[in-house]
């Protein structure tokens, strides 16, 4: 199974960013998944178990206004090939604060959050890559 992931192309714009040897390394951590439109990721208050990286879905991270109102504050999958859903474990948080909703429906690949954990403390590519996607990202609000 594994060498079966080996052949498949990086399509997600951060993991396609760092080095092969490092991509390989990390490769039995990201599990593919397959997001259908709907699917809820995380609510606010959630322990984030999970961190994703759209190949080509979308999810919307969206903000509660009231008991029945949310507010879209940022898209993580633009164009379907960019980023990391659930940054707050990169940033030592282990809870959301929004909602990760999917909003475009396909595949994208999943790493348990204590395994970002343990790779940020080691301070690689991943970990450099991470600071500079998190300093990108527009900010709202």
């Amino acid at each position: 199974m594994s060498h079966r992931r080996k052949s498949q192309p990086v399509t997600n714009r951060l993991l396609s960013a760092l080095p092969k040897k490092e991509y390989r390394r990390l490769l039995p951590e990201l599990e593919p998944v397959t997001l259908t439109f709907g699917d809820i990721l995380f609510e606010p208050g959630d322990r984030l178990r999970h961190v994703y990286f759209p190949d080509d879905s979308i999810v919307s991270l969206l903000a509660a206004v009231d008991d029945r109102e949310h507010l879209e504050v940022g898209i993580v999958g633009n164009d379907g090939n960019d980023g990391m859903a659930g940054l707050p474990v990169f940033m030592g948080v282990g809870e959301s604060r929004v909602r990760g909703l999917v909003q475009g429906a396909g595949g994208a690949k999943r790493m348990k959050a204590a395994t970002l954990r343990r790779e940020d403390g080691g301070g690689g590519a991943l970990h450099k890559l991470l600071h500079l996607y998190t300093h990108a990202r527009p900010r709202r609000g």
